[in-house]
């Protein structure tokens, strides 16, 4: 495992072959923020079984980032491989459709990661190739004093477009108020069994659903800005979570163990193109 330490602050995260038994088929395995831990308070993440054990490598824990659809995935058979950006081959191994790496938990080949670390940031570079695809993928996490951000760069030098669809997966821990999130810019939820939206416009858990059973919200976000969170923390009270990019879409999921949100970056990466985004974390 990989630290980036200062005075406040220690990241880990996870080393994408000395960990290889910490991932698998869902999270981009470079630069996975596995935790990360306040010299005064200790860890400050959790995750959807944190602390508890045996560690599950779909569900995870700390900040990890998921690209969501793999390539060839329309028309892959049972059997067949399909490429999971940040991760490497999958196979597929469940006909349920569409297609999803929650079943299909097979890596048949990790990806390779250059990897390069320095006092205040990691980074990783891999070169994914399958099919008339071909892609490069640079990740970099940073540290300064109290604030963590997470940088990505996808290049296409293949032979066919690369449809992405990405986003952050942050888990915080349990509310014990039930005092979630607020986001800054106008947002809006449907009605539902678990949520509310207060007179404070913060997010609140309703204290008479099951949270064992977990739940998935998606959010109408209203803005053309990029996004924007406060977060309630037991440890912390509060922390400013931002993005450079403006949400495709927007969910928020929790259960017993864990609150996150989930902004979604999408995009079409032509031929000899590249994007960019990153997400900032301020503890």
């Amino acid at each position: 495992m990989f630290h980036l330490k200062n005075n406040e602050l220690d990241v880990e995260i996870l080393d994408p072959i000395i960990d290889r038994k910490l991932l698998g088929s869902r999270y981009c395995t470079g630069c996975y923020i596995f935790q990360i831990n306040d010299s005064r308070l200790g860890n400050l993440l959790s995750g959807p079984q944190y602390p508890n054990l045996p560690y599950n490598v779909f569900d995870g824990q700390g900040a990890p980032e998921v690209f969501v659809n793999a390539l060839n995935q329309e028309n892959a058979q049972l059997g067949e491989e399909v490429l999971v950006l940040g991760v490497g081959t999958v196979e597929r191994t469940s006909s349920h459709s569409p297609f999803h790496v929650r079943d299909n938990l097979k890596v048949t080949e990790f990806c390779t990661w250059e990897i390069e670390e320095k006092d205040d940031c990691i980074a990783m570079k891999t070169l994914q190739e399958f099919k008339n695809w071909q892609l490069i993928i640079n990740k970099k996490v940073t540290l300064t004093e109290k604030i963590v951000t997470s940088y990505t760069t996808i290049k296409n030098i293949g032979q066919a477009p690369i449809p992405l669809k990405w986003f952050a997966h942050p888990f915080f821990p349990f509310p014990s108020n039930l005092m979630c999130c607020k986001f800054i810019d106008p947002f809006a939820m449907a009605p539902n069994s678990g949520y509310l939206i207060n007179n404070q416009g913060i997010i609140e858990m309703k204290p008479e659903y099951d949270w064992k059973k977990g739940l998935f919200q998606k959010i109408e976000y209203k803005s053309k800005r990029p996004f924007s969170a406060s977060q309630y923390h037991p440890l912390l009270g509060n922390i400013s979570v931002t993005s450079d990019f403006v949400p495709t879409s927007l969910a928020i999921w929790a259960n017993a163990q864990t609150f996150s949100f989930e902004p979604f970056y999408e995009a079409n990466i032509p031929l000899k193109n590249s994007r960019n985004w990153s997400i900032r974390y301020l503890f």
